[in-house]
């Protein structure tokens, strides 16, 4: 037996009017309903126009005190349904009907508005230690949780306002730094400091191999290159390892202490060569960042080269070519304007030329990440177009100051890309390098952290 159903009355809730009427009056004349967007602000979007719906206010159709425990599409949909029962029924079936349609969506929300009710007392009621954290970021709490308290005791919330709320609560709460976090921090930057100052002394030391004795100057060489090492390290600055880095200035420091003048004249030092420049400086974004390749023009005599970078009045080794070999690369410079110059070495590592001519490089002024937010289908990160730009290089590191690796690359038409390859709730940071027709950039700022949906 089929089954027929039976159309009472009709409503709509529409762009084009508010209605059945309006609604089929405008249908004829053809209009769109289509107009710049006001309920929202679209600065940051491509699109500006919609269809939305003009005029409308909730308390021409229900409750104030019911609306306002409505999402606005709810509202709509009461409206339209009101509209509808109005065509056909008596004032008592009509009010008898409305308030059944009110009480069954009161219901739908008011399920998932206890369920956030519960979530924000439940925050509000942990006790937190003000004396565990720092003065900032725990005021960032206090703030955080006053305004959910007053959004509670003004009892004019909704769905959307709860989550907000429970939102900026659990913000304040990942970004709490801990008394020890800070003096760590504090330790490191100290450390980092002195380590600084003291490789600057060292360096006006390596400069002059012949005033020491071969042993004592090895080891000088080996304290500073391990203690360089250590301070460019990504991991060792992110994993705060202080201790790590004292031992190594305290290496650097006996080894300048330790420094003895040569033992005899029966070991003269090796006869000097030809001061050896600087052939070529090219940068190129690789897998792991940006990269500076440093060739020298070969000089009869030498074994190998040390290449050294001044950058920002500062010079310091990059390090020594391989026995034969006349280039190096540099993947810790920070600075846009760098230059590299050489000195030749014998085989024993020691030196035995002046300092060669230098060669100078500028790379392309960087840009910083202006968006990233996460979906289901993957996290997309923004940027603003750069002039010079051919291309963009997108790196990804799951620490702020850890080690990026390469996730994609784009052209340079494009001011976006969508990173798929993420495992789901864990946080990532995001750099870009711009690629341009002889040159790339330096890498820009870390990106804020953002949270993978996918």
């Amino acid at each position: 037996m089929s089954r027929r159903v039976v159309v009472t009355g009709m409503g709509a809730i529409t762009p084009v009017g508010l209605g059945t009427a309006e609604f089929w009056n405008a249908v004829k004349e053809g209009k769109h309903g289509f107009a710049p967007i006001t309920k929202f602000d679209v600065s940051e979007y491509k699109c500006k126009i919609a269809a939305e719906v003009k005029g409308f206010d909730a308390k021409e159709y229900m409750d104030f005190k019911a609306a306002k425990r409505m999402e606005v599409f709810s509202q709509y949909a009461v409206a339209a349904a009101a509209e509808a029962l109005a065509e056909n029924a008596s004032q008592d079936a009509y009010n008898e009907a409305l308030t059944n349609l009110l009480a069954a969506e009161g219901a739908l929300v008011t399920k998932e508005l206890q369920n956030n009710l519960d979530e924000l007392n439940g925050l509000l009621s942990k006790e937190y230690e003000a004396d565990k954290y720092t003065t900032g970021s725990f005021a960032i709490l206090e703030t955080a949780l006053a305004e959910g308290r007053e959004l509670l005791a003004d009892g004019n919330y909704t769905v959307r306002t709860l989550e907000r709320a429970i939102k900026k609560i659990n913000d304040a709460i990942s970004g709490l730094v801990t008394l020890e976090e800070e003096q760590l921090q504090k330790d490191l930057e100290a450390v980092n400091t002195e380590l600084d100052k003291q490789f600057e002394d060292v360096q006006k030391l390596l400069a002059n191999p012949s005033a020491y004795s071969p042993e004592t100057f090895k080891i000088l060489q080996d304290a500073y290159n391990k203690a360089l090492a250590l301070r460019n390290d990504d991991k060792i600055q992110a994993d705060k390892n202080v201790a790590a880095l004292k031992e190594a200035l305290a290496g650097v420091k006996a080894a300048v202490g330790g420094l003895k003048p040569p033992a005899s004249v029966e070991n003269p030092p090796a006869q000097k060569v030809a001061a050896p420049s600087v052939q070529s400086v090219s940068a190129s974004a690789g897998k792991d960042g940006v990269a500076i390749k440093v060739t020298v023009n070969a000089v009869t005599g030498a074994s190998k080269y040390a290449v050294y970078r001044v950058a920002g009045g500062k010079t310091a080794l990059v390090g020594n070519t391989a026995s034969g070999q006349t280039a190096v690369t540099d993947t810790k410079n920070t600075r846009r304007k760098v230059s590299y110059y050489a000195v030749a070495l014998d085989a024993a590592g020691n030196a035995i030329s002046d300092k060669g001519a230098s060669k100078s490089l500028t790379l392309e002024k960087g840009i910083n990440v202006k968006k990233v937010s996460s979906a289901k289908s993957g996290i997309t990160v923004t940027w603003k177009k750069a002039k010079k730009a051919k291309s963009y290089i997108i790196y990804r590191s799951t620490k702020k100051n850890g080690s990026y690796t390469k996730v994609g690359s784009v052209k340079k038409n494009k001011t976006s890309f969508k990173d798929k390859k993420v495992s789901k709730g864990k946080s990532y940071y995001y750099k870009i390098v711009i690629k341009t027709k002889n040159s790339v950039s330096l890498m820009g700022k870390a990106s804020k952290k953002v949270k993978s949906k996918k």
